[in-house]
């Protein structure tokens, strides 16, 4: 119950939140300059940036139960608003709207 002791306790947590975090910046910034061929220090900036990424590796298990309201479409209250100022396009919500699209393609048929 020491000072110290909480200290420690505390710690470790950091390094567990910075992994399971990501840059929404970041990563829109490397998606943005994917497709561009970069020379000189705007590429060794970006290629520092990509090798420092956190969530970089994120994907969205969309077989899990806790996604099916939204994908299968049965509650209109989890939509997925394209128009919303607050959306962003990334590789994750790419994949979403693909499996909710053929989730509905196979439910209408």
């Amino acid at each position: 119950s020491t000072k110290e002791e909480l200290e420690l306790l505390v710690a470790g947590d950091d390094d567990e939140e910075h992994e399971k975090d990501y840059d929404m910046r970041g990563l829109a910034k490397l998606e943005k300059n994917a497709s561009k061929k970069l020379r000189g220090k705007r590429k060794r900036k970006l290629e520092s940036l990509a090798a420092n990424l956190p969530g970089r590796d994120f994907r969205v298990d969309a077989r899990d139960d806790r996604f099916a309201a939204m994908l299968d479409g049965t509650d209109d209250r989890y939509g997925v608003d394209r128009t919303n100022p607050a959306y962003r396009e990334t590789g994750a919500m790419r994949e979403l709207l693909e499996e909710q699209s053929r989730r509905r393609r196979r439910k209408n048929k």
